[in-house]
């Protein structure tokens, strides 16, 4: 069964799951929610300026979010009709584009000249099958990084490709964090949003996805790092519709290294109301519900007591939680958040000023006035500066384009 047929199958389940629990899993977007806000810091762009591409869109749950939190300029983009056919998040929210190939793909993102593109939880679902309907490992890799490649060639030379989603095991996380800023803004939109107060308190104080992510850990208790596990030994084994993928590997980010791969892994739990409520997203989401000819349907118990011994759950006053791990991919034609993009900056704001400071020299040599400057001299020169400022910034913004 190739990956359309089987979103195509579960397709109604998993919405279903999602527009009755649309909070659960608004955890997952806090390193992409963090990476913008410093992306637009740098750009010095608005949120409503920052053209947004949701890779893989599915039912919209990413589009649907961000533009709750002021990013309007948002292409999301899906190949399965079924999962994003009607769905709410782009009645108004977002633009749809239902591609059907990977040509297709690569002229609408030429098309839409995004500043970042984003696929969360979605890129392990690039899979290559053989004439025997049988997944193929190194050519899925391939498509994985055909698909790197064409966001590449529609980024410009500052963008931003933010992958989130399953990291395979062995792979290890880059050795430093690519900056460290407050997350006070962060944990404004995920209330906004709707996470709880106590967690999205966690926040406020913390300045790396390591540190958010330790908080997560000690707060909600849900620690185990199960997530891969539970797709490929439960999901994929004991649903109808099972679960394939090739989740982020040593050998894909070997093919893109070219591309600076900046990887972190954080933990991402997914939060509801009462555990009954979190059983029943479970039950519906995985396509548990989804009747098997050849197997006996498994009870919701029987779902809860598999997700507790894989996943970890845990009841909190007020809230119950299931242990969720993601890992996030930066990937830039340039290195991610790198200094160069901050001195490239500098230097074109200093050339600005130069370019000011020559011309009074100028002025002042052509009059015959050069032989000394008095403080009414300094006054104007000192107020000039800001026109060099905005030249330089001007000069800056035709560099990045």
């Amino acid at each position: 069964m190739d990956e359309l047929s089987r979103f195509r199958k579960k397709a109604a389940s998993y919405r279903k799951a999602l527009e009755q629990e649309p909070a659960a899993r608004l955890l997952e977007l806090y390193p992409i929610l963090w990476y913008l806000e410093k992306l637009r810091e740098l750009l010095g762009k608005r949120k409503r300026k920052l053209r947004v591409v949701d890779l893989m869109s599915g039912s919209g749950f990413l589009s649907e979010n961000l533009f709750k939190v002021g990013y309007t300029d948002i292409h999301s983009i899906e190949f399965c009709l079924e999962m994003c056919q009607d769905a709410s998040a782009y009645a108004s929210q977002a633009r749809l584009h239902h591609v059907t190939s990977f040509e297709h793909l690569e002229g609408v993102l030429a098309e839409i000249e995004p500043d970042v593109i984003i696929s969360l939880a979605s890129f392990h679902h690039l899979l290559a099958y053989d004439a025997d309907d049988n997944m193929d490992y190194d050519r899925s890799i391939s498509m994985q990084t055909d698909v790197v490649d064409m966001c590449m060639r529609a980024l410009p030379e500052h963008g931003l490709l933010i992958i989130t989603d399953l990291i395979d095991e062995g792979v290890a996380e880059t050795a430093h964090e690519p900056f460290s800023a407050p997350m006070k803004k962060v944990a404004n939109q995920l209330r906004t949003l709707g996470v709880f107060e106590d967690v999205a308190k966690g926040f406020d104080e913390s300045s790396t996805i390591h540190v958010a992510s330790s908080k997560l850990h000690r707060l909600l208790g849900c620690s185990r790092n199960g997530s891969l596990r539970w797709f490929r030994e439960i999901v994929d084994k004991k649903t109808l519709v099972g679960h394939k993928d090739v989740a982020i590997s040593s050998g894909f980010l070997s093919k893109v290294s070219n591309y600076r791969p900046i990887v972190t892994k954080f933990t991402c739990p997914w939060i509801f109301e009462t555990k009954e409520r979190l059983v029943n997203f479970v039950f519906q989401k995985f396509g548990f519900n989804i009747e098997n000819p050849s197997n006996s349907p498994m009870t919701k118990e029987e779902v809860f007591s598999l997700a507790e011994e894989h996943l970890g759950i845990r009841e909190k006053s007020g809230y119950a939680c299931l242990g969720w791990n993601l890992g996030v991919v930066l990937l830039g034609r340039i290195e991610p958040f790198s200094s160069d993009r901050r001195h490239n900056t500098h230097i074109a704001y200093l050339s600005g000023l130069a370019v000011i400071l020559c011309l009074a020299i100028i002025a002042r040599y052509i009059g015959g006035l050069y032989v000394s400057f008095s403080a009414k001299d300094i006054f104007w020169l000192v107020l000039s500066l800001p026109i060099g400022a905005i030249f330089g910034d001007w000069f800056a913004s035709r560099r990045k384009k």
